[in-house]
């Protein structure tokens, strides 16, 4: 038997192993979020880890420089990535997964970083997303900012129940409405 044909029995062995072998394995795994992981696939793997890695990127980089560096950055991360050409990956379903990193990480991932590693994301896939950002005054005076993203009208990541009452951002920094 050559090098070559050990390694793809090998690779085989490991590939398709029978469903229930599989279960006895994830079932040994303790925390529950990586026996979650490790029954995606491999691409959904790749997915969410580069996710993952993106989010606490761009929660860095909001934390030591100024937004427009940030913003200008993740413009052109979401131009320079490797597109990726899956029609079953879908705004919703990417905003999905930032969501649920955004929940497993440890800190606090609060709209801006999910709203600009979905954009990221989103690009990724060659799909077209809006950044929004917005403000508002509460009930009690305070000042809210928001930050959420769309794509063909539909909210991917950020949405809250009051969320017409935000006054949009346009490019340039201007009030929109």
């Amino acid at each position: 038997m050559s090098l070559r044909s050990s390694a793809t029995s090998v690779r085989t062995t490991f590939v398709s192993f029978s469903p229930s072998l599989k279960s006895k394995v994830l079932s040994l795994l303790p925390p529950r979020k990586l026996r979650t992981l490790v029954a995606l696939s491999r691409t959904e793997r790749i997915a969410a880890v580069r996710i993952c890695l993106r989010l606490v990127q761009i929660r860095f980089r909001l934390a030591r420089w100024p937004f427009p560096a940030v913003l200008r950055h993740v413009r052109i991360a979401a131009a320079r990535c490797r597109k990726i050409d899956d029609p079953a990956m879908t705004a919703r379903r990417i905003g999905g997964w930032v969501a649920r990193a955004a929940r497993v990480l440890p800190g606090r991932y609060l709209c801006l970083p999910q709203a600009l590693t979905a954009y990221v994301e989103c690009s990724r896939y060659g799909l077209d997303p809006k950044l929004r950002v917005g403000v508002m005054r509460s009930a009690d005076a305070r000042f809210e900012a928001h930050a959420w993203l769309e794509h063909d009208g539909e909210i991917v990541v950020g949405y809250l129940p009051n969320l017409d009452e935000f006054r949009v951002f346009d490019r340039a920094g201007e009030l929109v409405k």
